[in-house]
C-alpha cells in the first residue's frame, strides 16, 4: 500500500477471508516475521501499522489500504466499524481505517523485533508513537482511572462474538448466530451515530466492557514499554509504565478475580457486573510477571488442566466445555457457522497462554500445550480454528490464517 508518496508493505490474516490489514494480527505477523529470521519485513509490518496513527494516539484495528474490497450498503461492518463518512454515496472517497481499537499487543512486537536486531536508532524512532498510543488508551478509554481500559464493541477485544457479552447484549443463553450479529451490529451503529467519540460513548453508549484478555495484554505491553523505555534513556517514562502495569494486574485482582470460583470475570457496565462465562480470557492473566502464586496455582489447577473444562485433547478450548454455549465444531445445529469463539481452538491464544505458562515455571505443561498445538498445524495447516475435542478444523474456519503460524515460536 501507499501512502504519503511512500510505499509500506503488510501481511493480510488471509488472502480469501481476511483482505485488510488488522492490527493484532500484524503485530503477530511481525513476531513470525522476526522468528524467521525476516526483520526487515517485520519492521515493514509495524510501520505500516503506525503511518495511520492519529495526531492523539490513536491506532485503528483495520486499516482498508485496498478500499475497493470495501462494503459499505447495505450497512456492513466496513461502515459501521468507521467515523461519520458519506462514503455510501456516489463518487465520495470512502474511509481508510476503522475507528476501534484491538488488544495493545504492539509493543511486544516491537520488543521481539529489537531482540533479535539490536537497532537502538529504530527503537528511539518508533517508542514516541508507541507511548503516544498508550498514553491514549489510558485517557480516552479508563474514564474511571482504575487502571483497566474499557472496550466500545464486542470486535475490539479480537474474540469477535465472545459469549461473556451475552449478557451485556441482553442476550439469552446460548443465542443463534443471527441474534449476536444483529446485536453486535447494533452496538456499532450506535457508536457510529456518536461520531466513535470517547466522551459520548462514555455517556450514552450500550457497551462497555472491563475486558479481561484485553487488560492482560495492556499490562504485558505495559511492561515491555517500559523496558524499551529504559534501553532509550527515558527512565521517567519507565517509571510510569512500570506503574501502571502494576495499576492493571491490582486491578483485575480487586475487580474481576472471584476467589470463590478461582478465576477471572470480564466487568461490564457502570456497576462493573461480572459476566460469568468460563472462557479463556478467564485464563489471560497469567501472562502477567506479577500474578501471585495462589493466583496462578488456581488457575491451572481448577481450570485449565480440569478435562471438564478446559484441558481437552487439543487444548485450550474458547470455551471451557461445561459451559452451555460450548461449540467445539464452530456450527450450528442446521450446519451454518455458530458465533465465533465459542467452543473452538485458536493458535494465537495458545501462544499467549504457553507463554503465560513458561513465566511461572510450568515448562512441561506448556511444552505439552505447544506440541499439540503444533499437531494440529502440520496435520490440517494453518487454520482459523480447530475442534478441541477431535483436532479437525472448523468447516467455517478460515484457511491459510497468518497468525497461525505462531505455532513455530512454541
Amino acid at each position: 500500500g501507499e501512502r504519503d508518496g511512500k510505499q509500506y508493505h503488510y501481511t493480510v490474516p488471509s488472502p480469501t477471508s481476511y483482505p485488510f490489514q488488522w492490527f493484532w494480527d500484524s503485530c503477530f505477523h511481525a513476531i513470525i516475521l522476526t522468528r524467521l529470521g525476516e526483520i526487515d519485513q517485520a519492521k515493514s509490518e509495524i510501520e505500516s501499522l503506525l503511518v495511520w496513527q492519529d495526531e492523539e494516539g490513536f491506532l485503528p484495528h483495520i486499516i482498508f489500504w485496498d478500499s475497493s474490497k470495501m462494503k459499505l450498503l447495505p450497512p456492513h461492518w466496513n461502515w459501521l466499524e468507521t467515523k461519520p463518512f458519506l462514503s455510501f454515496l456516489p463518487l465520495m472517497p470512502k474511509p481508510k481505517t476503522s475507528a476501534q481499537i484491538q488488544p495493545p499487543v504492539i509493543a511486544q512486537a516491537v520488543e521481539r523485533i529489537f531482540e533479535a536486531r539490536p537497532d537502538k536508532d529504530w527503537l528511539k524512532e518508533i517508542l514516541p508513537k508507541l507511548i503516544l498510543y498508550h498514553d491514549w488508551l489510558e485517557r480516552f478509554r479508563d474514564p474511571d482511572k482504575d487502571g483497566l481500559i474499557t472496550i466500545i464493541a464486542p470486535f475490539e477485544s479480537g474474540l469477535d462474538q465472545n459469549p461473556a457479552y451475552d449478557q451485556v447484549l441482553g442476550l439469552e443463553t446460548a443465542p443463534q448466530a443471527r441474534e449476536v450479529l444483529k446485536r453486535n451490529r447494533g452496538v456499532m451503529l450506535r457508536n457510529k451515530l456518536l461520531g466513535y467519540r470517547p466522551k459520548l460513548i462514555n455517556a450514552f453508549g450500550k457497551f462497555s466492557v472491563e475486558d479481561v484478555l484485553v487488560n492482560s495484554t495492556y499490562g504485558q505491553s505495559l511492561n515491555s514499554l517500559a523496558r524499551m523505555a529504559t534501553i532509550c534513556g527515558k527512565e521517567a517514562d519507565s517509571d510510569r509504565f512500570k506503574s501502571r502495569a502494576e495499576k492493571v494486574t491490582e486491578a483485575l485482582l480487586a475487580k474481576c478475580y472471584d476467589q470463590k470460583e478461582g478465576i477471572f470475570w470480564s466487568i461490564y457496565g457502570r456497576e462493573e457486573k461480572p459476566a460469568k462465562v468460563k472462557t479463556l480470557s478467564s485464563l489471560l492473566p497469567l501472562i502477567l510477571t506479577d500474578l501471585p502464586e495462589e493466583v496462578v496455582g488456581r488457575l491451572i489447577d481448577e481450570h485449565l488442566t480440569n478435562p471438564e473444562e478446559f484441558f481437552l485433547p487439543f487444548p485450550i478450548p474458547s470455551v471451557a466445555k461445561d459451559e452451555r454455549v460450548f461449540s467445539p465444531s464452530g456450527e450450528e445445529e442446521g450446519g451454518g457457522p455458530s458465533p465465533l469463539w465459542r467452543g473452538p481452538t485458536w493458535i494465537n491464544t495458545n501462544w499467549f497462554l504457553t507463554q503465560g505458562l513458561k513465566l511461572h515455571g510450568c515448562d512441561q505443561l506448556a511444552k505439552e500445550i505447544a506440541q499439540k498445538t503444533k499437531s494440529l498445524a502440520l496435520k490440517h495447516g494453518f487454520r482459523e480454528y480447530f475442534n478441541p475435542l477431535t483436532g479437525e478444523p472448523g468447516r467455517w474456519s478460515a484457511k491459510s490464517l497468518g497468525w497461525s503460524a505462531l505455532v513455530i515460536d512454541l
